[in-house]
């Protein structure tokens, strides 16, 4: 099943301005770029649905020509649809950041009024188990002490895990920005999946980074045990 995003890819060869709209079709920040799809089915002469848009383009050698000559004659039409969407995205951008701002707000609101020194209490058990698991992260390449791989990787996800969560409660109390948001989400999804190798001595291997980019590299002897270096 065929989605907007994957026409998008495909008519962006030749036609960059609905490439960047079609994803938007049928989603909250996209609402009203309907005729971008209108305009791309009509040149191709099928429904405006993703499946019948893919299989006109796979299955007629001149749609992408077709495509780019819908472009050229809705090109006033399609920057009005493109800023339209730009608007939109900002306007739902906007609304998510005054919500979780509001909710924070609430709750530090119910804790002041309560006296609710969980927050309170939860920031510092956070702040002292990442200092610990850092502490003990330190101890163990320092000393050279053998430890379990798997045992290595866990204590690597956790020191992840508890520096999203300072980060949150850094956030409850000072607030935070988008680029806040943004460097918890990556430091959360680092922590989550950080990549991992298991092979055979000497075999080359192809690993994926967190930051979803690939690199090939040559694995070392078969021992599951981190030596700290």
């Amino acid at each position: 099943m065929s989605t907007w995003g994957d026409v998008a890819a495909t008519v962006a060869k030749v036609a960059p301005i609905l490439g960047n709209i079609l994803p938007g079709v049928g989603t909250v920040a996209g609402l009203g770029v309907g005729a971008a799809a209108s305009i791309v089915a009509s040149a191709l002469g099928v429904s405006a649905d993703p499946d019948s848009v893919m299989s006109a383009l796979k299955s007629d050698p001149d749609a992408l020509v077709k495509v780019r000559t819908a472009e050229l004659d809705n090109q006033t039409q399609l920057a009005n649809i493109a800023m339209q969407r730009e608007q939109n995205s900002l306007a739902a951008q906007t609304a998510q950041y005054q919500a979780d701002a509001a909710d924070r707000a609430s709750a530090r609101n119910l804790a002041s009024e309560d006296k609710d020194h969980t927050a309170r209490n939860l920031a510092y058990l956070y702040t002292g188990a990442l200092f610990a698991v850092i502490g003990a992260h330190l101890f163990i390449i320092v000393q050279g002490v053998a430890v379990d791989a798997i045992a290595m990787s866990l204590i690597s996800t956790l020191e992840g895990v508890l520096i999203s969560m300072v980060l949150g409660s850094k956030e409850f109390y000072f607030g935070s920005s988008s680029a806040a948001v943004k460097q918890q989400a990556a430091i959360t999804n680092f922590a989550t999946a950080p990549g991992a190798v298991t092979a055979a001595a000497g075999d080359t291997t192809t690993v994926q980074t967190p930051t979803d980019s690939q690199q090939t590299v040559t694995v070392g002897p078969a021992d599951n045990t981190y030596k700290g270096h």
